[in-house]
């Protein structure tokens, strides 16, 4: 008993007019039957043309592109990355130190606000109070100079931060006011320093939430852009605006 061949050309309805075993003229069985037509009929399968955007290895595979839709692809994509939003550099490129900071008072705010409610706010505020007493006069600066201890170096400080050994160990055998003002220089400094890594690890946090828009102040700094487009002339004094509503709403917050 013979077993039945796979896809025997009888599933084919015969024409009228056509010998058995042949093909209907203007019938054409899928690629995959034309190898059981040549081995029943003797005859090899008609070449099939190659289409233009056919390789040597077969037909194109779902969603290959021929070099016209290429073109045009391609030009959509030049025209989309004219339109492409800023990366995240960009976007946070005022918050990677606190030098540059200081150059933009509603984006300091908006830090401060995010520090105040997020991580202990003394080590960048003794930063900013240092930066503060380097534009003073010699004079000015020896009286700061006490507050500056009372406030962030004595043990009892309302705002005490870490400092470095060595000062920590002539700030206990030296009164404050008995030191040069060289030193007190050379002190601020060593202290600010000392800041920093704590600040920049703040600065991380606050960039990385960001970019989930997750930090205050963001309708204040969206508004801000907005005004330096329309005009840029006039941008400062409308960022003290409204810096100065930040400053406001976190003074609330103490």
């Amino acid at each position: 008993k013979l077993r039945p061949r796979l896809f025997p050309f009888s599933v084919l309805p015969p024409h009228p007019k056509t010998p058995p075993g042949l093909r209907p003229p203007g019938l054409r069985p899928p690629h995959f039957l034309e190898r059981f037509s040549s081995a029943e009929t003797g005859r090899a399968p008609p070449a099939r043309r190659m289409e233009p955007e056919e390789g040597f290895n077969g037909p194109p595979c779902a969603g290959a592109r021929g070099p016209a839709a290429a073109a045009i692809i391609g030009a959509e994509d030049e025209d989309f990355e004219n339109d492409i939003e800023p990366t995240p550099e960009e976007q946070n490129s005022q918050f990677q130190s606190l030098e540059l900071l200081r150059q933009h008072p509603l984006s300091l705010m908006a830090f401060l606000q995010h520090v105040v409610l997020q991580f202990d706010s003394c080590p960048v505020l003794c930063y900013l109070h240092v930066d503060m007493m380097r534009r003073m006069n010699p004079k000015e600066g020896r009286k700061q100079f006490l507050e500056f201890c009372h406030l962030f170096l004595d043990k009892a400080g309302l705002l005490r931060v870490p400092i470095p050994h060595h000062v920590q160990f002539e700030l206990e055998r030296t009164r404050p006011e008995l030191l040069s003002e060289e030193t007190q220089r050379r002190f601020l400094q060593d202290i600010q320093n000392f800041q920093e890594p704590e600040i920049s690890r703040q600065l991380e946090d606050f960039r990385s939430k960001r970019l989930m828009g997750m930090t205050p102040g963001e309708q204040e700094l969206s508004e801000l852009e907005c005004s330096r487009a329309r005009d840029p002339s006039g941008c400062e004094s409308k960022e003290k605006q409204l810096a100065e509503q930040l400053l406001a709403r976190l003074e609330e917050m103490q």
